[in-house]
Order: structure tokens, then C-alpha cells, then sequence
């Protein structure tokens, strides 16, 4: 049986609700908002790789066929750069949607460098509204790989 705080690392933050409410709360950057969720979400599986020292964290969540990948990686500047892909399930992975960005440590902004859906060019919102659709994504996948550190 899981322990609570296990169970809530399983599933995919509630965009939908984070949206409403950081409009509620009059919040300017609604889409760094859920951004920020999503990083934290997978940050909290850091602390499984060796010291918390991770090189990546891969997570992919599902829902019947439709999957949501999320792939962190720290930056040189104490920031990361996040990955979001959405795709449905078969025999072979077919990719509708997807998103890079990176944010400076310390909480700065995120700079959303390509928002895409079927190859056209689209705001970070209209993406993060179409995942916030899939209301019961649940983790599937998980890999934390751990930093390789040169041996003295």
C-alpha cells in the first residue's frame, strides 16, 4: 500500500484546477503557473538518484491511450529545462503535441522556447489546456538517471 505522499507523486498535476485558480488569485503567468507544477512534480522523484544527483528524470503518465512525457534536465545556471510531450499509445507512439522550455534558478520566468501541436506552431496555453483535458493521467514510467561523476 502506498503511503499518501507516495500516492500523490503518481499523478499528473490537475492543470485544470491550477489554471482556474492562479486566474482566481490574479495571477499574471497562469502557463508558468502549471509549468512550475509539472517541475516540481517531477522533481520530486530527484532524491532517487545517488546524493539527489540527477542527470534527467523521465516520467510518462497515462490515461486509456493518451500519454503526457515529461523529461527534466538541470541547465549549467542552477535552472532546467523541461520537456513536455503528448502522444497516443499503440503499437507505435504517435506524438500530437509537445513543449520545450527552460526557467533560470532560484523561481525566475520560464522561456517557452517551441510549443507545437501536429507541427504547428502554438502559445503554451493552448497546449497546457489540451493536457489539462486528461483529467486522471497516472504515472506509468519512471527512470531517474543518476549524474556520472569522473572517478579521482
Amino acid at each position: 500500500m502506498l503511503l499518501p505522499e507516495q500516492a500523490d507523486r503518481t499523478r499528473f498535476p490537475d492543470l485544470g484546477l491550477l489554471r482556474a485558480s492562479a486566474a482566481d488569485f490574479g495571477l499574471g503567468d497562469v502557463d508558468g503557473v502549471c509549468l512550475g507544477a509539472i517541475l516540481s512534480a517531477a522533481l520530486s522523484f530527484g532524491g532517487e538518484a545517488e546524493e539527489g544527483a540527477f542527470s534527467s528524470i523521465y516520467l510518462s503518465y497515462g490515461q486509456g491511450q493518451d500519454r503526457v512525457n515529461v523529461t527534466v534536465t538541470p541547465s549549467r545556471d542552477a535552472g532546467y529545462h523541461l520537456l513536455i510531450e503528448q502522444a497516443v499509445s499503440g503499437a507505435k507512439d504517435a506524438f500530437k503535441a509537445g513543449l520545450a522550455a527552460t526557467t533560470l534558478g532560484g523561481g525566475g520566468p520560464w522561456a517557452v522556447e517551441a510549443a507545437h501541436v501536429a507541427g504547428k506552431p502554438v502559445d503554451a496555453g493552448w497546449l497546457l489546456e489540451s493536457i489539462a483535458e486528461l483529467r486522471n493521467l497516472v504515472l506509468v514510467t519512471k527512470e531517474v538517471s543518476d549524474r556520472l561523476v569522473p572517478v579521482e
